[in-house]
């Protein structure tokens, strides 16, 4: 879920309505020059952009990365009114790729300042869920790690890609293992407004008891902030598993022990309204809910699997992953240029099995990190 802002990049590239959608957002107006400074950045964002729709694949990531900078130069300038001379003029990262990497083992080294730390310790803080409520869409603020706890982290490009929302199934058709990112929900209970429910849905069918735990286990490893949520509802519906967990207290468990019904077919329930005839506590679902992606991006909400214990948001991980191959482009256009190729001699075995996969990343990256940036100026949004 998110929320519809009615403008794009081009409404912003004017100081006037710049300046005027950050007085509504943040409170503030900054000065005519730094607005300036903002609205070129954007303006230089687009601009590279729609070359890298029209430019062959040779060099378009090193278009798309460019423009990306840009934009995110223009979201650290107008929410922080910095003037853009003040920007550090490194990248912030470096390429850690062995010579003779395969694309997807590309390796990138998050360093101490630069750009993407400017950038990250803007739109980490940003990070948000959006919600029903009542009917009504309403915000809580997630923030995802900073820079300071991602320095000197080393990630692949297929690090990177396991985790970007939208890219599951090709992922999995690409390495034949799970992508590190599954969309859930979030829904409000009418009956007591403190009362949430999460729901995750799972390819992997369980068939019995067993394989239901496993799965349960599964999702529990992988995020392990589940482990504070307690399953309410399991079955299997629509060619998946159903996981419905609720944000009961754990003191409130025990009074539900003699409330469940399992089937041996695996599926599991808490029996209708027993959450509120033996009266539950809830606990507030921000406190026991990881930074989620697609908060600024829109669309369903996802969870990401923390990298090393940090949760690295969304838009970083696109610049990073865009960054790598800029860096390829740049730097060993050869290895790039063989890839897209995909031919295959006795001397250069193919490096294309990703390659559908990257291409489907960098399209992703053309409509989403600008409607992000926009919305990231533009939506207020309230702290936990």
């Amino acid at each position: 879920m998110s929320i519809t802002i009615g403008y794009d990049g081009n409404f912003l590239e004017s100081t006037t309505n710049l300046r005027g959608v950050l007085k509504k957002s943040i409170g503030r107006q900054p000065s005519v020059k730094i607005a300036k400074g903002a609205t070129v950045c954007l303006q230089h964002g687009r601009l590279y952009f729609d070359a890298a729709l029209k430019a062959p694949m040779e060099i378009k990531p090193l278009l798309i990365f460019y423009g990306m900078a840009n934009y995110a130069k223009s979201l650290v300038v107008a929410r922080n009114f910095n003037t853009l001379e003040s920007l550090h003029q490194k990248h912030g990262v470096k390429d850690k790729s062995n010579p003779n990497a395969r694309l997807e083992e590309l390796a990138v080294e998050i360093l101490e300042q630069g750009t993407f730390q400017e950038f990250n310790d803007t739109v980490c803080t940003l990070d948000c869920i959006f919600f029903t409520k009542k009917n009504m869409t309403e915000c809580v603020s997630l923030p995802t790690s900073n820079s300071e706890i991602l320095q000197h982290k080393i990630l692949t490009l297929r690090d990177i890609l396991a985790r970007i929302p939208g890219l599951e199934s090709l992922y999995s058709a690409t390495f034949g293992e799970e992508a590190k990112t599954i969309s859930f929900s979030l829904g409000f209970m009418e009956e007591k407004n403190v009362y949430i429910e999460l729901r995750i849905d799972d390819k992997e069918i369980f068939t019995n008891v067993e394989t239901r735990k496993s799965i349960t286990e599964k999702w529990q490893t992988k995020y392990s902030f589940l482990k504070n949520w307690y399953l309410i509802a399991a079955e299997r519906a629509w060619d998946h598993s159903v996981f419905v967990f609720a944000n009961v207290d754990k003191q409130s468990i025990d009074k539900l022990s003699d409330k469940i019904a399992e089937e041996e077919n695996g599926n599991y329930h808490v029996a209708g309204g027993a959450l509120y005839d033996v009266d539950c506590n809830f606990v507030n679902f921000w406190e026991i809910l990881d930074p989620a992606a697609r908060g600024l991006v829109g669309g369903f909400e996802r969870l990401i699997e923390p990298f090393n214990n940090t949760h690295i948001s969304e838009l970083s991980l696109y610049y990073l992953g865009m960054y790598l191959l800029s860096s390829l482009v740049r730097y060993r256009p050869q290895i790039w240029g063989h890839s897209i190729s995909r031919l295959v001699t006795s001397d250069s075995p193919s490096d294309d099995k990703a390659l559908a996969l990257i291409e489907s990343f960098m399209g992703k990256a053309l409509t989403t990190f600008p409607d992000a940036i926009v919305k990231a100026m533009s939506i207020p949004y309230k702290e936990k």
